[in-house]
C-alpha cells in the first residue's frame, strides 16, 4: 500500500470536500450540555439561624436510624448551602433571588441526561456520514451534500458503531476498575493495620497497580490499531456487530505490516499536532480572558454584576471554543479519511470478502 497516496487523498478530502468539516465538527463536539420546590415543604426555607444553629454532622448513636438520621443532615446541609447562594447572589452580584438547591441539582441531572443521550447519537452519527461520504467519493468521486450525509449517517451502522464501543468498553471498564479496587483495598489495609503482612499486601498492591496500567496500555495500543477496522467494516460492509469485528480483524491480520505502519504514522501525527496545539490554545486563552473580561465589564455597566458575569464567560467561551472546534473538526476528517481510505486499501490488497454474518443483526 502507498502509505503517502492515502495521506494525500485524505489532505485532499479536507480541502476540497467542505460538507465534511460539519460532521467532523460535530465528533470533535461530542468526542471532548431557578424555581422552587412546589411541594409544600418548609425544609429549604430555613433562617440563616436555624441552618447555623443546628449543625450538620451526621453523629449516630446505638439505635439511631442511619437512613432517618442521614436524611436530617442532608436537610440540614440543602439548608445552608440554599442560604450561602442566596448570600452570594444578594451580596456580590447583587441580585435577590430564591435559591432551591435540590431541585437545581435535579433539573442539571436530568439534563445531563438528555445531553448524554443526544451527543452520542450525533456523534455516532457523524461519524458514519464521515465513512459513508469519504467511501462514495472513493468510489465515484462524486461529493455529497451536508443533508445525504446525514442521511448516509442516520442508520442501522451507526447504532452498531455504538455497540462495537459498549462489547469492549464494559467488560475492560468492569476488569481494570475490579483491579485497581483490589489493589486499592490492599493498601488500605496497610494504612489502618500496619503489620507485617499488611506490607506484604501492600507491595503486591503497588505490582498490581502497575501491572494493571500496563496492561490498560497494551490493551489502548492493541485495540487503538483494531477499532478504526472493526468500524469501517460495519460502515462499509453493513456487518453486524461481531461480524465486523471478524472483518476488521482478518484485514489487519492479513496486512499487519501496512495496518501497523498506517497506525505509527497516525500516532506521529496526532503528536505532532498536539504539540502545534499548544501555543494556539495559550493564545486563544488569554485572547478569551482579555475580550471577555472587557465585554462582561461593558454589559455590567448597563446589566449588572450578573449580567456582565455571564456575559463575558459566554464571551470567553466563544473566543476559546469556536476556533478549537473547527480546527478538531478538520482534524477528524482527515484521521476520518485516512482510515477509510487505508481499510478500502487493505481490503482490495488482500482481496477479502465480507464476512458472513450468521449472527442476529443488531
Amino acid at each position: 500500500m502507498q502509505h503517502k497516496e492515502v495521506l494525500k487523498r485524505a489532505w485532499n478530502n479536507v480541502v476540497s470536500y467542505r460538507a465534511l468539516w460539519i460532521f467532523g465538527i460535530i465528533l470533535a463536539l461530542t468526542t471532548g450540555s431557578g424555581g422552587g420546590g412546589g411541594n409544600g415543604s418548609t425544609f429549604y426555607n430555613l433562617s440563616e439561624d436555624e441552618v447555623r444553629g443546628r449543625g450538620t454532622r451526621l453523629d449516630l448513636k446505638p439505635g439511631d436510624n442511619f437512613f432517618e438520621e442521614f436524611g436530617k443532615t442532608f436537610e440540614y446541609e440543602m439548608g445552608e448551602a440554599n442560604q450561602e447562594l442566596e448570600l452570594f447572589f444578594r451580596d456580590v452580584l447583587e441580585t435577590d433571588i430564591e435559591i432551591d438547591l435540590a431541585t437545581i441539582l435535579i433539573t442539571m441531572l436530568w439534563i445531563m441526561v438528555g445531553l448524554i443521550i443526544i451527543t452520542t447519537m450525533l456523534r455516532y452519527t457523524s461519524e458514519t456520514s464521515l465513512i459513508r461520504m469519504v467511501d462514495g467519493r472513493e468510489e465515484s468521486g462524486e461529493k455529497m451534500s451536508i443533508g445525504a450525509g446525514f442521511r448516509l449517517g442516520w442508520s442501522r451502522s451507526a447504532w452498531r458503531l455504538f455497540l462495537i464501543d459498549l462489547t469492549f468498553g464494559v467488560p475492560l471498564a468492569a476488569i481494570f476498575l475490579s483491579l485497581f479496587a483490589v489493589a486499592f483495598a490492599m493498601m488500605l489495609r496497610w494504612a489502618f493495620v500496619g503489620n507485617n503482612d499488611a506490607t506484604f499486601l501492600t507491595m503486591i498492591a503497588v505490582g498490581l497497580f502497575f501491572l494493571t496500567i500496563l496492561m490498560a496500555i497494551l490493551v489502548g495500543v492493541v485495540l487503538g490499531l483494531l477499532k478504526p477496522f472493526f468500524r469501517r467494516a460495519s460502515a462499509l460492509d453493513d456487518l453486524g456487530v461481531f461480524a465486523s469485528i471478524r472483518q476488521g480483524y482478518r484485514v489487519v491480520r492479513h496486512n499487519l505490516k501496512d495496518a501497523g505502519l498506517m497506525w505509527l504514522i497516525m500516532i506521529g501525527i496526532g503528536l505532532g499536532w498536539a504539540i502545534l496545539m499548544v501555543p494556539l490554545v495559550l493564545l486563544l486563552l488569554v485572547s478569551g480572558m482579555v475580550i471577555g473580561g472587557v465585554s462582561g465589564l461593558m454589559v455590567g455597566g448597563l446589566a449588572g454584576t450578573l449580567g456582565g458575569v455571564i456575559a463575558g464567560a459566554i464571551i470567553f467561551l466563544i473566543v476559546l471554543i469556536a476556533p478549537l472546534s473547527f480546527l478538531e473538526g478538520l482534524r477528524e476528517v482527515f484521521f476520518s479519511s485516512t482510515w477509510t481510505i487505508t481499510y478500502r486499501e487493505l481490503r482490495a490488497l488482500g482481496s477479502l470478502e465480507a464476512v458472513e454474518v450468521v449472527e442476529v443483526e443488531a
